[in-house]
Parts: C-alpha cells; structure tokens; sequence
C-alpha cells in the first residue's frame, strides 16, 4: 500500500519538486511554494510571484519569511507546530508594502522521528476581505516594503534616512531572515541614488575566482573561458547602490581589493591595466561578528572600519513566548539598535574618507 500524507516521511526523503510543479500548473491564480528543514524555499510558482510581486530567482533558497512577510510567522511557523493548515485567513505584505489578504493551506512532510523535513502551501488571495481587515494597525509605519511598530525599529528607519542622504558605507548585521537586504533597499530608494541600480551579490555562494570576476570584472582572455569582457557588478551599480551579503565570507586576497576599491574609487578587472573610475555607495551584511573575524585573523580590521562607517544591528526574532506587545507586526525587521559612530579609531585603523 502507498504512503499517504498522514505517514512520516523517511529521513532523506525527497519533497517532490516535480509533484508540486505540476500541482502549481493545476492552481495558476493561487501561489504555491514548498520549503526545506530550515523553512528556505525550495519552490515558488508564478501564481506566488504575481500574488507577492518577488520572483523566483529573488527568493529561492532564502527564508520564507522574506517573501512572506506576515505576524503569525514571525511568532511562530503555524505548518511546522501543528502540521496542517486549513484555509487559515493571514495578511501578508506585497513586495512593495501593499497589505494582500489571502487564505493559507499547507501541509507539512515529518520524519519518523517527528522532525520537521520541509513542507508545501498553496495561497489564494481573499477578495472578500474588506479595507477594514487588510489595513494595517494604526501605530504601525510602513517604510520601503518593511513595517514596524517597535519604538527601536522606528528608530532604524529614521537612522536609514538620515545615513541614505549621504554617500557613508553602512554595515548591516544581523541573523539570516530579519531583513538585511529589506534596509539595504530602503536606503537606496531613500538616497540621491534611487533611479540609478541597485546590485546586490551574496558573497558565501560562490568560489574565490568566479566572486572575484563577478565583482572586478574581467578582460578577454584573463583566464580560461574569458571569452569576452566582463564589466563586473561595481561598473554595473555605478552611480546607484552595490549590495555585498554575507561579506564576512570575502577570501582575504578579495578583502584587499575591496579595499583598495574603497580607497581609490576605482577598479581593475581581471587581467586588465587600466583602472576605471566608479562612483558607488556601499551597503554591506553579514552574520557573524567581524571584529572576532578580525580577531582570527579571517578579516581586515582596516577594511572593517572602511564598511563599518555607519553599523546598523538586527537582532535575531524574539522566542514567541517572551515576545512583547511592542513588538512590531508585519515585519521581517524586528527591531534594532542604533549605532554610535563616535567610537576613536583603533591605531594603525584607516579612517573614512
């Protein structure tokens, strides 16, 4: 006899992509989209990208709540509690800030042992939902697509538009999925530099050579497969914004000409001469603490201090039982302190032009 969807699942089960895929074909008007252990998107349909308005090269991989931005799953991921989700009524934010009423289905995919493998759930927008239940609570502010009421995190918005109107590097730390790339957007679109691109690359996925020719650029013929020019990401943001995730995981010889682009306002290319002006602002993200990246030797204190002009902290979400009634709704950021930036420089440090 076959399993049904009430049977665990193996451990290393496989979630099905294909079934799924085809089961979205069948629902066009609805999203679907499926995740993993860590509840990273495996799937997304083109119904969830038009419900949503993120793409699926834009959420692929990263944290559901990034795409799905809703109260109820901050608190606590209702699929992975209870297993089953029937028509339960959300309100979840549009890629631009816009509330969407929907109706939530899902299912989750369990081990033998209970754990939690992944699991797969369909959205239908609610029409019947009037202005009343999609309005956002009246102490709430939407800014850039992100939403909070948290006293600190009202403060983080008024830091990004005060910061975006200069050209100041800024620094954003904080764990995957409270929204370091939603404050690296709004202070861009809050900047002199919002018509211009925003570029962003997340520096862990790839190897040494190909971040360093996707960055840099390279000249014909600068390595094998070079058959062309390549201007590389910094060419490609200038006078606009570039967006380095996850830049703790930069090698140490690409930290070295990241510096020197800091430095000099240009850059080389991959088995190029002549270095090419730019004009580019900075916004950098990461996890992990640099100065213990520095303190072992795996970062550039100097380049530290070139990024870390303006350090904004995310706090990871609150465990939902300790969670207060300031804390914000509808939000992927989840509060934050502002910086100091009086802080004397470290001897040897290089200052900030």
């Amino acid at each position: 006899m076959g399993a049904t969807l009430s049977d665990p699942l193996p451990k290393n089960a496989p979630l099905g992509i294909a079934g799924i895929a085809a089961l979205a074909e069948l629902q066009p008007d609805r999203a679907v989209f499926a995740v993993d252990d860590q509840r990273r998107i495996t799937f997304w349909s083109t119904g969830a990208e038009r419900l949503l308005g993120y793409r699926a090269a834009e959420v692929m991989g990263k944290p559901c709540l990034e795409a799905q931005r809703c109260h109820q799953c901050i608190v606590g991921c209702g699929l992975q509690r209870h297993g089953l989700v029937d028509q339960a009524p959300l309100v979840l934010l549009h890629r631009d800030g816009s509330p969407v009423a929907v109706t939530k289905s899902g299912r989750a995919f369990t081990g033998e042992d209970g754990s939690f493998l992944g699991g797969v759930e369909v959205l239908t927008r609610d029409d019947r939902a009037g202005p009343a239940e999609t309005a956002l609570p009246a102490d709430t502010v939407a800014f850039h697509g992100l939403v909070a009421r948290d006293p600190q995190m009202l403060a983080v918005f008024e830091l990004v538009r005060m910061v975006a109107r200069t050209d100041a590097t800024v620094l954003v730390r904080g764990e995957t999925g409270t929204g370091k790339e939603g404050i690296a957007q709004a202070i861009h679109k809050e900047s002199s530099r919002a018509a211009k691109p925003l570029v962003a690359i997340n520096c862990a996925t790839l190897s040494p050579t190909l971040l360093e020719s996707e960055l840099f650029g390279h000249v014909h013929g600068a390595f094998t497969g070079a058959m062309r020019d390549h201007p590389g990401l910094f060419l490609a943001a200038d006078k606009g914004t570039l967006f380095l995730d996850e830049v703790a995981e930069l090698p140490l010889e690409l930290q070295t000409r990241l510096l020197r682009v800091l430095q000099e306002h240009t850059v080389t290319p991959v088995g190029g001469t002549k270095p090419r002006a730019i004009d580019v602002r900075i916004v950098a993200a990461t996890h992990r603490s640099l100065r213990q990246a520095v303190a072992q030797g795996r970062f550039r204190e100097d380049l530290l201090y070139r990024l870390r002009v303006v350090p904004v902290f995310l706090p990871s979400f609150a465990d939902p039982a300790a969670q207060e009634p300031r804390q914000p709704v509808h939000a992927v950021v989840v509060g934050a302190r502002a910086p100091s930036c009086t802080r004397p420089w470290p001897v040897g440090a290089t200052s900030s032009r």
